[in-house]
């Protein structure tokens, strides 16, 4: 604010004079009542100080208290103390106390006693909540003075000045007879001195409350789009619709900065570029790389926000980004990627920008780890915990969906039946957990064996099936006799203790062999079972469906059966 101007001053103090001078007799007599009062009015002043600082020790004994014990009185003792701090009394009491410290004081006895306050009521919420070690941590970080501390020693400071003022008086009383003249005007002038302080005061109050409730505006603001947005990442099903929150998140939370998503691979030595946006305003974002190694990122390295500039190290994926911050984003234990952001609004640690990143970070974290949640739950649900490969309920979810695939397609769909050979006899010579390491490394090399559009199950016990969709019944023999050969050399090598095994397969196709996928798994079982027959460590293929003349010859009957038969076609001889 403008000083006032000088000759405004200068008016009101000639006036002040004239007054004073005019009426200096008559108000002798009155000017002595008047330093009676205030020295009264100093003396209640300390009182009322330190009234005020018993309220504050009272909460912050009531706060310890509710700490130790837990109890709701102590909750009840906290808030009593708290509303007379609160009350209008308790303010005018501050105002005091902050008027005597003078104007040059930066941290007032208001701003520390609402800190104060909110940080205790603050704390008794955690408390409640569960959180009283984060209470007692955030306890131990403060400075070195607590506002408790500062609190006090204002308080202590004021008492003595009022006490010192009200001494002074007192002496300027017993001279008032003599010097009242001069008692008048200094009274006077002092008054106007402090009537101006108050003006400005009161100036400057209220610029400094309307400046706050606009910044309480724009917080409100910012809390509200972080709670929408937050909504909508507990509602992502797929990694596409958290990047989809993100870009339009990342521009109404911090629109004066621009981002970028990285999230760790499915192998977790890079992570990969996602979601990128620009700031409001902005044609297009500044560039950012690809991907990059964890370990050219110091915010995962620190496991913290990360600012590249301000005189520290910057990340070497953001070379080209100046003043990025870098966010880790970490949920339940496991880090799943990094929010880069670049603006003015986030270039400096601590201040609301770079808390709005962290809060972003936070909340696209929780969605992160709740779709790696779903989705191992979703494996663990549809796949074999000890082969790994997929288990009946999802066969029985995907069979009539290839059939319909291979139908409309018009492409072949093999189904293959394997069976381990002899796999009682191993489980009784080695033990049982010498039979799951065999399926285990038999569940192993099949997925090493197979497509990523086919399927392998476990169908039962040692039983595994095979859905090949687009694959020719020569086609899905040489793949089964690949499985079959790979399977019996499993054991090779110095090193490997699995019993030696072998495995029966047997092959069917539609539609060349059934109509139906049922038909094709009974018909690939028939064909399995009578590779058992003929000796094991073979794989058998079922004969194809015969096409039958509408009236066939009474001399020539088919012998095929409607479901098409068994065509025993033996690839591997029995070892």
């Amino acid at each position: 604010m403008p000083p006032v101007p000088l000759p405004r001053r200068l008016m009101f103090s000639v006036m002040v004079t004239i007054l004073l001078c005019a009426g200096a007799s008559t108000w002798g007599f009155l000017a002595a009542l008047s330093m009676d009062a205030q020295v009264r009015s100093l003396r209640s002043d300390s009182s009322d100080a330190r009234r005020l600082l018993t309220a504050a020790v009272e909460a912050e004994n009531a706060l310890r208290g509710y700490m130790i014990y837990g109890t709701q009185e102590f909750v009840t003792r906290f808030e009593r103390a708290a509303s007379l701090i609160e009350s209008e009394e308790g303010r005018r009491i501050v105002a005091t106390i902050d008027a005597a410290r003078g104007e040059t004081v930066s941290l007032t006895i208001e701003g520390l006693l609402e800190s104060f306050v909110t940080g205790r009521r603050n704390a008794i919420s955690d408390i409640a909540e569960g959180r009283r070690e984060a209470v007692i941590e955030r306890g131990r970080r403060i400075g070195v003075r607590r506002p408790m501390d500062l609190i006090g020693e204002a308080v202590s400071r004021f008492t003595a000045l009022r006490g010192r003022q009200a001494e002074a008086l007192g002496a300027r009383l017993e001279l008032v007879q003599t010097v009242v003249e001069i008692l008048v005007l200094g009274t006077a002038l002092v008054t106007v001195a402090a009537l101006l302080w108050c003006w400005t005061l009161i100036r400057r109050r209220s610029a400094a409350a309307e400046e706050a409730t606009r910044d309480l505006g724009r917080r409100s603001e910012e809390i509200a789009a972080l709670l929408g947005t937050s909504e909508m990442l507990q509602s992502c099903q797929t990694a596409e619709d958290i990047e989809t929150v993100v870009t339009h998140a990342g521009r109404e939370v911090l629109p004066s900065a621009s981002g970028a998503l990285y999230v760790f691979s499915n192998s977790r030595d890079r992570l990969d570029r996602g979601a990128v946006w620009a700031a409001v305003g902005e044609a297009e974002a500044p560039r950012h790389v690809d991907h990059f190694s964890a370990k050219d990122c110091w915010a995962l390295k620190r496991g913290r926000p990360h600012c590249c500039g301000g005189g520290g190290p910057a990340c070497e994926h953001a070379r080209e980004n100046p003043g990025a911050l870098c966010v880790p984003m970490a949920a339940r234990g496991e880090v799943y990627g990094v929010l880069q952001f670049t603006g003015p609004s986030v270039t400096r640690l601590g201040g609301p920008g770079a808390s709005l990143a962290g809060a972003l970070a936070d909340g696209v974290s929780m969605a992160l780890a709740n779709l790696s949640l779903r989705e191992k739950l979703r494996g663990q649900a549809l796949r074999d915990p000890l082969t790994g490969l997929y288990n009946r309920r999802f066969l029985e979810e995907m069979t009539e969906r290839l059939a319909a695939q291979a139908e409309r397609r018009k492409s072949p769909l093999a189904v293959a039946m394997l069976d381990v050979d002899h796999f009682k006899k191993v489980n009784d010579e080695h033990g049982h957990a010498a039979g799951d390491a065999v399926l285990r490394a038999l569940g192993a090399t099949m997925l090493a064996s197979v497509r990523r559009s086919d399927i392998a199950c476990r169908y039962g016990g040692e039983e595994l099936l095979l859905l090949l969709p687009d694959c020719g019944m020569n086609d899905a023999r040489d793949r089964v006799e690949d499985i079959r050969r790979r399977v019996a050399a499993m054991n090779d090598g110095p090193d490997n203790r699995l019993p030696r095994v072998t495995i029966s397969a047997g092959i069917a196709t539609l539609p060349d062999c059934a109509t139906t996928i049922s038909q094709a798994i009974h018909l690939a079982d028939e064909a399995l079972y009578a590779a058992k027959r003929g000796g094991r460590n073979q794989v058998r293929l079922a004969e194809p469906i015969v096409q039958q003349d509408p009236e066939p010859p009474a001399e020539a009957p088919s012998i095929a059966p409607p479901g098409g038969g068994l065509r025993l076609i033996e690839t591997a001889t029995a070892s």
